[in-house]
């Protein structure tokens, strides 16, 4: 909802909201308080609610009883929408992040990675700015990588990464995306049952991203198909001949 910029999104906010101010029970309250930090990323929240209206409701709910309520609370408070400069030191730190991508180390690469798909998420709202561009070239060699936690923080990322593609980015990256696409649908029947799971979420993501049909179908093939039944429901989704990715995939 958040990477997309539902239109629903301020409705379900201002619900989260009053279900916090409720007397519901505990989970209900985790469950819309999950949801407001969530959207915490998305401007368009600042069409329901004043940042600071949102930052002195957070701050009440600090002394709330319940830890978990307090641990979200303050990790709205640390979100960008309050923190401005927060997004600076993110992207100006991301260069240096993506140059571990190609350590030696696996034990390296793998927390830079996370680092990447921290700083990522964060900027979602904001975006990333001409260095998704680099990501994206940077982690389509770690799609293959020989070890399967990094192949799946790879494919992850590559689909996080996307919701912080904004503007004038966004041809330069579904140029690289297009590159990524192959050797996503390969991993569909990968050894490693995390990386079919990062690929089935990151091929989604894709799809979204580069506007593909049929989705509602894609999203029920890739939740309940096997690998082998998945790729004619993938193919179906790229009959655009226009697109380099149809050419390979029906290729392959």
């Amino acid at each position: 909802m958040v990477e997309h910029q539902t239109p629903q999104l301020p409705a379900v906010l201002r619900e989260a909201i009053t279900i916090m101010q409720s007397q519901e029970e505990q989970p209900q309250r985790n469950i819309a308080l999950t949801f407001c930090t969530e959207f915490l990323r998305s401007p368009s929240i600042l069409t329901t609610v004043t940042r600071s209206e949102l930052q002195e409701q957070l701050m009440e709910w600090t002394k709330d009883p319940n830890p978990e309520i307090r641990r979200l609370c303050l990790q709205g408070l640390g979100s960008i929408i309050f923190q401005p400069e927060k997004g600076q030191l993110l992207r100006a730190q991301l260069p240096g992040t993506i140059a571990m991508f190609c350590a030696r180390n696996a034990w390296t690469v793998l927390e830079a990675l996370k680092d990447a798909a921290d700083a990522s998420y964060l900027l979602a709202g904001e975006g990333l700015g001409s260095i998704s561009q680099d990501m994206a070239v940077s982690l389509r060699p770690l799609i293959d990588h020989e070890r399967g936690n990094v192949r799946s923080a790879a494919i992850s990322l590559l689909g996080t990464m996307l919701g912080g593609v904004k503007g004038p980015d966004r041809p330069r990256v579904r140029q690289e995306l297009t590159r990524c696409l192959l050797p996503l649908l390969l991993h569909l029947a990968d050894e490693e049952q995390r990386v079919i799971l990062s690929c089935k979420a990151t091929l989604f993501r894709c799809a979204v991203f580069l506007g593909w049909a049929h989705l509602k179908s894609l999203f029920c093939s890739l939740a309940w198909d096997g690998s082998s039944r998945l790729l004619p429901g993938v193919g179906k989704c790229l009959e655009k001949p226009s697109t380099i990715t149809v050419t390979c995939c029906q290729k392959e």
